[in-house]
């Protein structure tokens, strides 16, 4: 089945992706979001999420203590509060904006290194 665009957010609200995982370092977060092993490759992030084609340069990343900022700093205190209890246990926050699909269906859901936390509608800054 073809993935579906989304539903139209209201305005003054963007859609943002979230995933929550664990990862060794930093470094280790930022390879698998933004570096590819050539040109004719992508990120593994991409890889791993086959219903979708990720533009990173719409993508957010936090690690250890920076992935709550990440977060408080995306949503109302509500929504972070849920989001991060939902993401306990783990050292990493990875946020896809809508932007990245540039307009195009997609499909998300877990990856082997993240967990798919859903689609949050938050104010646009």
């Amino acid at each position: 089945m073809a993935p579906d665009l989304p539903p139209p957010v209201p305005e003054g609200m963007v859609r943002i992706h979230v995933f929550a995982g664990r990862f060794d370092s930093v470094e280790s977060l930022e390879a698998y979001c933004f570096r590819s092993s050539d040109a004719n490759h992508p990120e593994p992030l991409n890889n791993d999420l086959p219903g979708a084609f990720v533009d990173t340069d719409f993508v957010d990343a936090g690690f250890g203590p920076k992935r709550r900022d990440l977060i408080r700093r995306l949503m109302p205190e509500d929504m972070a509060a849920e989001v991060l209890a939902r993401g306990a246990g783990t050292n990493a926050f990875v946020i896809v904006h809508e932007d990245a699909f540039n307009g195009l269906p997609y499909a998300l859901g877990d990856t082997p290194r993240l967990a798919y936390l859903g689609a949050w509608e938050v104010p646009a800054t």
